[in-house]
């Protein structure tokens, strides 16, 4: 209630001003849906097309504003992940008060659940951290399927998601006899993100674009 009672609400222009301006790729991609994008869009972004464009077949399907639709998705997000959190903290053995100061820092700083609520458009980023957190709740739990679940979702909002299956590889190397994970679980989560990489791939190379993907790779995920 505090946080919704004095946050900042910026509209699209502002959005796009104030740090939203990536916000700008996923807007089109949400007014185009069902179609293809016709308009020049970074490529990078491009490839991060569904949740845009699942958000603009809902705006079809229900005429509510793009805009209204990626604000309740936010509050939605945000809801989740602190659920998330609360769980992860539960089953690693903190106490309520650590649990409550916790909580406290991630909603309370100006990078996350404020930011969030005022730049709505850049949804993917937030649901990139929800994936990641139900990731690792699979992983404290030994539970593979909320595992993969959490690598599906990161890989749809952001490619840098590769990022859990190499790290994993790295654990199941070093911890073969005491991880969870078998070569074979390992291998299907690499042909998982790779699959849905190039289901992104797919839908950037079908519209125009502004520049080139590979500088934006460099820059964006190995940067």
């Amino acid at each position: 209630i505090y946080l919704i009672t004095t946050n900042s609400y910026f509209n699209y222009e502002q959005s796009l001003i104030f740090g939203g301006a990536d916000g700008f790729s996923y807007f089109e991609i949400s007014q185009s849906a069902p179609k293809f994008a016709n308009i020049p869009l970074q490529p990078i972004h491009a490839e991060r097309f569904f949740f845009p464009f699942l958000i603009g077949l809902l705006n079809k399907l229900f005429s509510i504003e793009i805009y209204s639709l990626y604000q309740i998705f936010v509050f939605v997000v945000i809801v989740l992940i602190n659920c998330l959190l609360i769980r992860i903290l539960r089953n690693a053995g903190v106490n309520s008060f650590n649990l409550l100061i916790s909580i406290t820092l991630l909603n309370l700083n100006p990078y996350l659940t404020r930011y969030y609520i005022a730049n709505p458009l850049i949804l993917n980023d937030l649901i990139f951290i929800l994936g990641t957190l139900n990731s690792i709740l699979g992983i404290t739990l030994k539970n593979k399927k909320k595992l993969f679940i959490g690598l599906i979702i990161t890989s749809l909002a952001r490619q840098s998601a590769i990022a859990i299956p190499i790290s994993l590889f790295v654990i199941f190397f070093f911890k073969r006899k005491s991880f969870f994970l078998n070569s074979k679980d390992l291998i299907l989560l690499f042909v998982v993100s790779i699959f849905i990489y190039f289901l992104g791939y797919f839908y950037s190379e079908s519209i125009p674009q502004t520049e080139e993907r590979y500088d934006q790779y460099f820059i964006t995920i190995f940067g």
